[in-house]
């Protein structure tokens, strides 16, 4: 049995091919790659390949979760101007982090 294509429909639903709620900003800029999505955790260092977010944020979480606007933007955000609409919502797994 081959997995082509049985999560998805077509080339554009895939991941990494897929955008924000404003269709600007690829869901990679803030969740990192496919196979490392924050919080991502590797057996060979905890934080290995949170690197992205612990450096903008001090926090391995997706750019901006928690209400973390700052990190990209200059001005204060609303929830009218969100990307996603998690962004205003507490991360629900902190669990994982420890």
């Amino acid at each position: 049995m081959r997995a082509f294509n049985i999560w998805t429909e077509n080339f554009n639903m895939l991941y990494r091919m897929r955008f924000d709620n404003t269709g600007k900003i690829p869901c990679i800029a803030c969740h990192s790659s496919p196979h490392a999505v924050y919080p991502a955790f590797n057996e060979f260092d905890k934080n290995r390949d949170n690197i992205q977010p612990l450096q903008y944020q001090g926090a391995p979480l997706p750019i901006g979760a928690e209400m973390r606007c700052e990190v990209c933007h200059i001005v204060k955000m609303d929830r009218r101007s969100f990307h996603h609409s998690n962004m205003f919502k507490a991360f629900r797994n902190k669990q994982l982090l420890k």
